[in-house]
């Protein structure tokens, strides 16, 4: 655990602790709690991530922190019926674990929704027992397939198919799409997944196709690759790391000029410091809304709360997070107590105005009208195309 990390849960953990009494509260490994001394009705949330992923710390974390920090601001209130502990499951990339984890929380009555984090591919048998138990699983990743009935997921971000051809439609309209696109990923199950169908919509534009698996040499046959292909651009699938070094190594060999496109994983801050000049004119695709440019009052609000309290600017999928905590809290006020009553309820409810957007879900549980953004490095900042 980062330093970083482990700060910024401390953080949490004090504010937790101090906004209100918790009278016969017990927290478990991986949980934090919010309750209220008025109702002694408990439930419990299942957070699935997978602390494995690039950057984890980046990607998974923050938009926790907003799902519990929505709650918290709603126990400070006053108007939160119950209490709600949020239990954080660290699947570590392996399926035999996401599904330990899905088993247990499926076979405990207390839990009455899962949220599937930002970036966390659930494996389809955990989607099967979370589904059969009657659980709602919010999910804030583009990976996995869509639900296979009404109720057992809403997905409050678009699909990576979406992402996959948005990326594949700027490369084809860029200056440099004619050249024909390299396509180099990091070889993790996220970056191979996206340059499978990311080389799928590409067609026969791809001239050059490899990948760079975490600490090995490839960096350098890589550019060589790319300048031996004379491709206009690149089109790189992973996580951020990754993504630095290639755009340092384009640059250093005189190839910093060829443009690159990449998809959410890689809008981060450490792209944007660890690649530095050379990152300029970067490209990304995000299922994500960036709000630090809204003048939506409660776009501002959210962004101090948000800041004051982890000290660092909300990060991608964290407004999709508050989103998800805020759609829970109104089912808790209106009623909901179980699993099945919030399932249920999610399927009578209308649409629902959120910091993100206002969203409504389709028979399969995906949000209507799908959007991807575009952002580019500036100067070292992420802005929007």
């Amino acid at each position: 655990m980062t330093a970083g990390r482990t700060s910024r849960r401390a953080a949490l953990v004090t504010l937790l602790a101090l906004a209100l009494p918790l009278p016969a509260c017990t927290r478990g490994p991986g949980s934090q709690t919010v309750a209220t001394s008025a109702e002694p009705v408990r439930v419990k949330v299942a957070y699935f991530e997978d602390s494995t992923v690039g950057e984890p710390y980046e990607h998974a974390l923050p938009a926790l922190e907003a799902f519990r920090l929505a709650i918290l601001k709603a126990a400070d209130a006053g108007d939160l019926p119950v209490g709600v502990d949020v239990e954080e499951l660290d699947t570590r990339g392996d399926p035999a674990i996401a599904l330990d984890l899905a088993r247990r929380v499926a076979a405990d009555a207390s839990y009455v929704a899962a949220v599937a984090a930002p970036f966390w591919s659930e494996p389809d048998a955990v989607g099967e027992v979370l589904d059969r138990a009657g659980l709602l699983t919010f999910g804030l990743s583009t990976l996995g397939a869509p639900s296979q009935a009404w109720g057992g997921r809403v997905r409050l971000v678009a699909p990576q198919a979406i992402l996959v051809q948005s990326m594949a439609a700027y490369l084809r309209g860029s200056e440099g799409g004619a050249g024909g696109v390299c396509l180099v990923g990091d070889g993790s199950a996220y970056g191979s997944a996206l340059a499978r169908d990311l080389g799928a919509a590409l067609g026969g534009d791809v001239p050059y196709h490899t990948a760079i698996h975490e600490g090995d040499e490839g960096t350098g046959a890589a550019v060589a690759g790319i300048r031996q292909a004379g491709c206009a651009s690149v089109a790189w699938a992973g996580f951020a790391t990754g993504a630095a070094a290639l755009r340092v190594a384009l640059r250093g060999a005189g190839l910093g000029d060829v443009p690159t496109v990449a998809p959410d994983a890689a809008k981060t801050d450490s792209y944007l410091t660890t690649a530095g000049p050379a990152g300029e004119g970067t490209v990304v695709a995000c299922a994500c809304v960036d709000l630090s440019t809204s003048t939506e009052l409660k776009a501002e609000v959210f962004i101090h709360d948000f800041q004051s309290e982890f000290g660092t600017p909300p990060g991608s999928y964290v407004a999709e997070a508050w989103d998800a905590a805020g759609m829970l809290l109104g089912l808790l006020r209106a009623g909901a107590r179980t699993r099945r009553d919030i399932r249920a309820a999610i399927g009578a409810s209308g649409p629902y105005s959120g910091l993100a957007r206002t969203y409504t879900f389709d028979g399969s549980g995906e949000i209507d009208r799908p959007e991807v953004a575009l952002f580019v490095d500036r100067g070292e900042r992420w802005a929007s195309l």
